[in-house]
């Protein structure tokens, strides 16, 4: 019997009071404890909703590399945000990313986890730091929406506002439109793969078609010319077919012990799939089984997929990283995937205060495979 509507968002609500609780309390003594000290944005600003009929706001928190001169948000003609060129060393200014004696970075547009009902912008700041230190780029982390307050797909669509905000204001932000990833972690990791594909949709709808080529784009896509408009996709441990029930994925762990507490689950599911009768393989939902069509046309060439060894997630990352990177013959797509996997792991190992392994690591080598593609 499904639990009534008021009851599960009173039930989210008491969660989100609890978790807000632990942190305020105790995530300061155990950081220091552990001797890490979280990444502070440089910014945050909210720019409106339009893609969604539920109006309202969304906030996006930047992270802007040490060698930017200025830290200051978007505001119409009055703003004029001019990026440093880089002293960097270790981090040199990319051939592809010089403009007239100025640096205009890659964009790292984040969207963090929480199964689409917890969690902040701030959530990813130990992948922020390594962006921004080891890449030079732009982090910006999407705030959208939560449900049950805003069901499927709001979060989807303030993902689309929020790439459509960063690349039409690009030149304020300092950054190279050409060169805007998404990533994200979890249910973030869904977005980073069903933003582009509804935004390649809505372009579609609108008539547009991409006029100059991304970094990314796919050179093999048939029957269409239309470019992605994002460079690349890194995504984490990501949720991709929602047409299996938890318990049917937890069946296929090693360990199914490990599984996400039903707890959680039980909240997650019900407040983001609203309602009842929702088509649990829409392509928005889980674009691991999404159409060939959509998937060449909306994604970009170079995809890096994470999945952890004992996730209940970790099958359909793996048989998706599989699917994208197949020849066409072989029933494939042909994408250029990198595709890890953490041994002995459980999901969103990478948020807990002291994670093993480090992340920082994985994250290095993700980031130095994306510098390969910007030389």
């Amino acid at each position: 019997m499904a639990v009534p509507r008021s009851v599960l968002r009173l039930q989210v609500r008491t969660l989100r009071w609890l978790v807000h609780l632990l942190q305020a309390y105790f995530s300061k003594p155990i950081y220091k404890y552990y001797h890490h000290v979280p990444l502070k944005p440089s910014y945050t600003f909210a720019i409106p909703c339009h893609t969604s009929p539920a109006k309202g706001s969304i906030k996006l928190i930047v992270y802007n590399p040490r060698t930017f001169h200025t830290n200051t948000p978007p505001c119409g003609s009055q703003v004029s945000l001019t990026p440093a060129v880089s002293r960097d060393t270790k981090n040199p200014a990319s051939p592809r990313t010089k403009s007239r004696g100025l640096q205009k970075r890659p964009c790292i547009l984040n969207f963090h986890g929480g199964g689409f009902v917890l969690g902040t912008g701030v959530d990813d700041e130990r992948w922020a730091r390594s962006c921004t230190e080891l890449l030079g780029a732009v982090v910006i982390s999407v705030e959208y929406r939560l449900a049950p307050e805003y069901p499927f797909p709001t979060a989807v669509q303030d993902g689309v506002d929020a790439l459509e905000y960063v690349r039409e204001h690009s030149a304020e932000l300092g950054i190279d439109e050409n060169l805007i990833f998404t990533s994200g972690f979890s249910a973030g990791g869904n977005l980073a793969i069903s933003v582009p594909m509804m935004a390649s949709d809505l372009r579609r709808e609108r008539g547009e078609r991409g006029t100059e080529k991304a970094s990314g784009s796919d050179d093999h896509a048939e029957g269409s010319k239309e470019l992605p408009l994002v460079a690349g996709v890194i995504s984490f441990y990501p949720g991709l077919n929602s047409i299996p029930t938890r318990d049917q994925k937890a069946c296929r762990m090693r360990n199914p012990a490990k599984r996400m507490p039903k707890i959680l689950s039980n909240l997650f599911d019900p407040s983001y799939k609203y309602p009842a009768t929702l088509d649990q393989g829409h392509p928005y939902l889980s674009p691991g089984v999404a159409s060939d069509e959509l998937l060449a046309r909306a994604l970009p060439r170079d995809i890096w997929l994470l999945g952890c060894q004992d996730d209940m997630l970790y099958e359909e990352g793996r048989v998706f990283a599989e699917r994208l990177g197949k020849k066409r013959e072989e029933g494939g797509l042909e994408k250029e995937v990198r595709y890890r996997c953490v041994e002995d792991t459980v999901h969103a190992w990478d948020k807990s205060p002291n994670p093993v392994p480090k992340p920082e690591p994985i994250y290095a080598e993700i980031c130095a495979e994306v510098r390969e593609i910007l030389q």
